[in-house]
């Protein structure tokens, strides 16, 4: 009787222990984001990445601000995440998040890291191939009704949208003028600038459906512009209130457009090739000194400071060159034996780059 009893208590442990297996089993099929790590990378940038998660279908990743509060940083379907222009010699921490059958896997732990403050990404990091690093360049490809400054190169996304990709009957009826989508990487806050007048609407693709904000907007060089720190879609919208504020033009901005007709006027016959035309000068530019600076994409080497101005040619990535004069988020370089500008925010500068 005794040995029966044994037999059967013996038994049962078994069955239970299987349960308690199956059970685990079960849960570890929706485990979120695992062995996630930080690490720096050159002077400013933090590179956040994890093992993917059985079943994920994005995962997002939230900066842990000093007062506790959390802030989305970056949303995407890679199990990594770049993030570029941070505070250097400053820590940062993040919990990394996946959603698994719709389902939102909150991380346990967090991960840390501290940036470089006093190296150089060029020299501490070269790349071991000359060939440009492949990248889609939505947002500077925009229409030119839309400027989209200080966003990710390599991850950030823009595509311009018309009332049926907004898809919010009550916005159109208000009076939608145009549109943009940003989605991806926004790690840094991005400027979204319109051409025409009105005021901003937001709609943030942290929510579903996107809750809509009003967002402030100020005129910048006689464009609407408006600032994001997240994913989602900026609406320009008719109005006829007048509360924007206004932000000028620094005195080293483009030049006036009558220097450039003067100077066409005085031509006797257009030029057939952009080599020919005579050099343009720019009084409102200034010289710099000490102001080495390497490219971080293909950038459009341009006959002036602004869009409305030709492009020569292309400069390939991480090229070294010099800037010498700067008219506002414009400096003036030489490559391939001609001058011309590029635009500043889209180059990693390596000296003081102070006013000559």
């Amino acid at each position: 009787m005794g040995n029966d009893i044994r037999f059967l208590a013996k038994r049962y442990h078994y069955w239970l222990v299987a349960i308690l297996l199956l059970s685990a089993t079960g849960t570890l099929a929706q485990s979120g984001a695992t062995g996630a790590r930080a690490r720096p990378f050159c002077e400013d940038g933090i590179r956040i990445s994890w093992k993917a998660a059985e079943g994920a279908a994005s995962y997002r990743v939230l900066q842990i601000l000093e007062n506790g509060e959390l802030r989305s940083v970056c949303s995407t379907t890679d199990n990594d995440c770049k993030l570029e222009g941070l505070e250097q010699d400053s820590s940062y921490s993040f919990y990394v998040d996946a959603e698994v059958d719709g389902e939102l896997i909150l991380a346990d732990q967090s991960v840390s890291a501290t940036t470089y403050g006093r190296e150089d990404c060029v020299s501490r990091s070269p790349r071991k191939t000359a060939t440009p690093k492949p990248s889609i360049d939505t947002c500077s490809h925009l229409p030119a009704s839309i400027v989209v400054r200080n966003f990710d190169t390599y991850s950030t996304q823009c595509k311009q949208v018309d009332a049926a990709g907004l898809g919010r009957s009550d916005l159109i009826a208000q009076g939608l003028i145009d549109a943009v989508d940003i989605w991806q990487d926004v790690a840094t806050d991005v400027q979204v600038c319109f051409r025409n007048q009105g005021a901003l609407k937001f709609l943030d693709a942290a929510t579903s459906p996107r809750a809509v904000s009003d967002l402030v907007a100020q005129i910048v060089d006689g464009m609407t512009c408006g600032t994001i720190d997240r994913p989602g879609t900026v609406a320009l919208m008719h109005s006829t209130e007048t509360s924007s504020s206004t932000i000028e033009s620094p005195p080293q901005a483009e030049p006036e457009p009558s220097s450039a007709t003067i100077e066409m006027s005085a031509q006797t016959e257009p030029p057939s090739t952009i080599e020919t035309q005579p050099e343009l000068e720019f009084p409102h530019a200034r010289a710099l000194i000490d102001c080495p600076v390497s490219t971080s994409d293909i950038l459009n080497f341009r006959q002036g400071p602004g869009l409305d101005f030709g492009i020569k040619r292309e400069i390939p990535y991480q090229t070294l060159l010099t800037a010498t004069e700067r008219a506002g988020d414009w400096f003036k370089v030489e490559y391939a034996g001609e001058e011309g500008w590029i635009y500043y925010k889209l180059v990693r500068r390596h000296g003081i780059c102070a006013w000559a």
